[in-house]
């Protein structure tokens, strides 16, 4: 089945150049990283590697399809499993509401994003002034929602903060690879450079959205180091999953539904092929599937969920 190249959630992240702060014995310190916002920057950082930048869109190319899957279903939903997302998703009320608009919308913004540049004067111009432009909607968005709203102290945790947004990089930055390896698409010796530039262009774009330089990608061991410890700080407890989630769950269904099936009312064997495949991509990302409540077998959870939904 051919994957629109559709929209991502009410969020999106990338990342920046040099490392400046180093790692710390026993693994990172993302957990300073909570009471942080975004510091957007419009100046793109000096040095940018064009060819690398090019390699990596040519690898998007090349990869479109997996990597357009692994967005919409592993990605974006494993939004849905962190605690300093997930608040913020039902706060807002958007994907609660009105889930079909805002994916439009955000695909929209990340279709610009992923759109390949001629040059790198287009690239500075378009891309990366798009990305700041998201960092900043999600900075302004931050300021919008008071933390004690959400039943947090504001010296301890704020919305959209840098933790939460270098979760949502590292989602979309590192989970493609991780599903691609898994289904033997790509192998992460022989194509270590293409996977590393694939990091470069995000490191650039996250620099552009605004988190902490040294949580920024720099290559493919460490955006798996960094994804497992903010996949440890961020996911819920088995068990502990907020019932919110499974609303969540049954809006991505009906909009996989409505993309991916033509008919007026598909045929619930269409729609079982359509929950199979999330259920697929969930399951290559360790830990997703109880971290969402759906258990170590997605399908038959999904397929529960979907039978639960009015006008499924």
């Amino acid at each position: 089945m051919r994957l629109a190249s559709i929209a991502l959630a009410s969020l999106f992240v990338c990342t920046c150049l040099a490392c400046t702060k180093p790692e710390v014995a026993g693994g990172s310190p993302v957990e300073n990283l909570q009471p942080k916002k975004l510091t957007p920057r419009p100046v793109p950082p000096k040095n940018i590697d064009w060819l690398r930048i090019q390699n990596a869109y040519a690898f998007l190319k090349k990869h479109n399809q997996t990597i357009q899957t692994t967005l919409v279903t592993t990605s974006l939903v494993s939004t849905y499993a962190c605690k300093d997302i997930e608040p913020v998703l039902m706060y807002t009320e958007e994907l609660a509401k009105n889930y079909d608009d805002r994916m439009a919308k955000t695909g929209q913004w990340v279709g610009e994003i992923q759109q390949p540049p001629a040059t790198e004067a287009e690239f500075r111009k378009k891309n990366y002034a798009r990305a700041f432009d998201l960092g900043q909607f999600h900075l302004d968005l931050s300021k919008s929602i008071p933390a004690k709203d959400l039943g947090w102290d504001p010296k301890e945790r704020v919305a959209m903060n840098q933790q939460a947004y270098a979760f949502v990089l590292y989602s979309f930055a590192w989970q493609p690879i991780e599903t691609m390896e898994a289904i033997h698409e790509i192998d992460a010796t022989k194509d270590a450079k293409d996977i590393d530039d694939w990091f470069y262009l995000w490191h650039v774009l996250g620099y552009a959205m605004g988190l902490e330089e040294w949580v920024l990608p720099r290559n493919a061991t460490q955006a798996k180091n960094l994804a497992q410890d903010l996949r440890r700080v961020q996911y819920f407890p088995e068990g502990k999953t907020p019932k919110d989630v499974d609303l969540l769950m049954k809006n991505e269904m009906k909009y996989l539904y409505a993309q991916f099936i033509p008919a007026p009312k598909p045929e619930e064997k269409a729609k079982a092929g359509v929950r199979q495949i999330l259920a697929q991509f969930i399951s290559f990302s360790p830990g997703l599937g109880e971290a969402l409540g759906l258990g170590k077998n997605p399908a038959k959870r999904l397929e529960e969920l979907s039978a639960d939904s009015p006008n499924n």
